[in-house]
């Protein structure tokens, strides 16, 4: 009987790998979770490099819809020092990608700096070339982290006389880490610059746009015990963006301006029992942004706020057997937005954003497989049974040596 269960979730673990992947936009144990961010997760690494400790030797592969979709992690190293070296498609800057997204509907995120270089999309989209990461500890209760990413994509064209005109995208992503790993308090410190330039001369160098993006977050998370097997997770995080494009014609400027600042905290319960692990917080956040098409213009700039008050999240893990894990999670957050302009119109709303999310892991000795599924999978059924869109919404493979 064992051996036949065994062979039986060996199959479906190859079946759903290569059947059934349909984006895999994020990695799947954390999607699963509904981006649950106390709930612990290799992807923390990601943006806090100094928990590359606790996941050393370790190779994760994310599957997507074809050869050039996914992205790959590989942590290897001594209990003194641990090294990352990431490979994934175009996304320059995080590869944990929207999973670490705040509240539907709320700008900005949450413990992850910028996600993304929303000013510089005409640009192209730059593949990441060099994305490694560092963790080393610093005596017995602290490690430090950091991580390096530079991405390069474009064009040119080099006439036999004349200037060389293109396009192309170059981003630089730093970060560093701080933790503190004792038994009294663990916390989590990240610091993160994220830096994108784009220009374009395709219609000549006199006529030129170029354009800056840049994203700086600094985020922290803190246990707290409280009692045997419950802490309190407390997450906090500042994001602040800014940039603009120039474009050039004849010799005359026209510039823009973009800022935008996210500021999020809260605290809440994380339960590790002996077959389960559930983490729940409330959390409030507040962002603003402010857009100006034309800096040397009166009156033609724009501005946003989004207020959360309040917004809760939970999620679970349970090991309904020694290798079949189940997760979910979920999300809702009440939001005040309101908008205006220069010229005194304004508008506003009030509005609750709500999402969840599942899926499960399969673990075999030192392999996990894990699956996000679409959500339509819960509710009508995968369409090889006659319903909905699909089954895996995301999967993962990974493996401890």
């Amino acid at each position: 009987m064992r051996i036949t269960s065994r062979l039986l979730s060996a199959g479906i673990v190859t079946a759903m790998l290569f059947a059934f992947t349909a984006n895999a936009n994020a990695q799947s144990r954390r999607s699963s979770l509904h981006g649950s961010l106390v709930l612990e997760d290799v992807t923390d690494a990601y943006f806090m490099p100094q928990l590359l400790l606790k996941y050393r030797n370790l190779m994760q592969i994310d599957m997507g819809t074809s050869a050039d979709q996914g992205s790959g992690l590989l942590i290897f190293g001594t209990d003194q020092m641990a090294f990352g070296i990431v490979a994934h498609r175009g996304d320059n800057v995080s590869p944990s990608g929207a999973a670490m997204l705040s509240a539907e509907g709320l700008p900005g995120a949450i413990l992850n700096g910028a996600v993304s270089f929303p000013l510089l999309n005409q640009f192209g989209t730059p593949s990441t070339i060099v994305d490694l990461l560092m963790s080393m500890k610093l005596g017995d209760e602290a490690a430090l982290g950091f991580r390096l990413g530079i991405a390069n994509a474009g064009t040119s064209t080099s006439p036999d006389s004349g200037d060389s005109t293109g396009v192309s995208q170059t981003s630089l992503n730093i970060g560093a880490g701080y933790s503190m790993l004792g038994e009294a308090l663990r916390m989590d410190l990240s610091l993160n610059l994220n830096i994108g330039l784009g220009s374009d001369t395709t219609n000549g160098v006199d006529n030129e746009t170029s354009g800056n993006d840049i994203r700086i977050g600094l985020n922290g998370r803190f246990y707290l015990p409280m009692e045997d097997q419950v802490e309190l997770a407390i997450i906090g995080g500042i994001n602040l963006g800014f940039g603009g494009i120039t474009q050039s014609a004849g010799g005359n400027d026209v510039s823009s301006s973009n800022f935008d600042l996210g500021i999020i905290a809260g605290a809440g319960p994380v339960y590790k029992l002996g077959k389960a692990r559930i983490g729940a917080y409330g959390f409030l956040g507040f962002s603003t942004s402010s857009q100006d098409p034309n800096t040397d213009q009166d009156n033609d700039d724009s501005s946003g706020t989004s207020i959360t008050i309040p917004g809760v999240h939970m999620a679970m893990e349970v090991d309904v057997t020694d290798w079949f894990k189940f997760r979910g999670g979920l999300e809702y957050a009440w939001m005040i937005q309101s908008q205006s302009d220069s010229a005194g119109n304004s508008q506003g709303q009030n509005s609750g954003s709500f999402g969840w999310s599942g899926g499960f892991g399969l673990v075999f000795d030192k392999f996990t497989a894990d699956f996000a599924l679409h959500n339509s999978f819960f509710t009508t059924g995968p369409n090889f049974l006659g319903g909905g869109t699909g089954f895996a919404a995301s999967a993962s493979a990974a493996y401890s040596f």
